[in-house]
């Protein structure tokens, strides 16, 4: 998601451990955020959702709204055309056990890093990315637990 729409300066939200399952954290957020750039969104995580669901990501945009669920894309534009890519086969983290989820995905991402290190350059997602993410999870959850503002470090 901070790959496709940019920074998030700020969040406010809610996040609790339901009783849906045994957990030692928090298994579901909903919060507010405020991008960098001004434009405000929604974020609801949960491993909470029974029996699990495709994640997914919409972006409003000036021009056209797309829809990222799990592997699949669609994007309506306002002139009333659409543009599609097809999902691909793989499992992707649409499961309510954690535990359950593929790891075809870290596997990917470990592979390019030790590729990117035999070809001296960086790889497709670097640890200051990973760390972006780790960054925003902290916020969101801080947030929830305070249920207040709280500035994300984008460091």
């Amino acid at each position: 998601m901070l790959s496709l729409a940019g920074p998030i300066a700020e969040v406010t939200g809610f996040a609790t451990t339901t009783s849906v399952h045994r957990m030692e954290t928090e298994d579901m957020v909903c919060a507010a955020v405020r991008f960098a750039n001004g434009a405000v969104g929604t974020i609801d995580a949960t491993t909470a959702a029974y029996p699990g669901f495709p994640e997914r990501i919409e972006l409003i945009c000036r021009h056209a709204t797309a829809s990222l669920v799990g592997t699949a894309l669609d994007i309506a534009w306002q002139d009333g055309t659409r543009s599609v890519i097809e999902a691909d086969r793989s499992a992707g983290g649409t499961g309510a056990y954690p535990m359950a989820f593929p790891h075809d995905y870290h596997r990917a991402v470990m592979a390019d890093f030790a590729e990117a290190v035999r070809q001296k350059r960086l790889p497709r997602i670097t640890g200051e990315d990973a760390l972006r993410v780790h960054r925003l999870i902290d916020a969101l959850i801080a947030a929830g637990q305070s249920q207040g503002r709280v500035a994300v470090e984008t460091g």
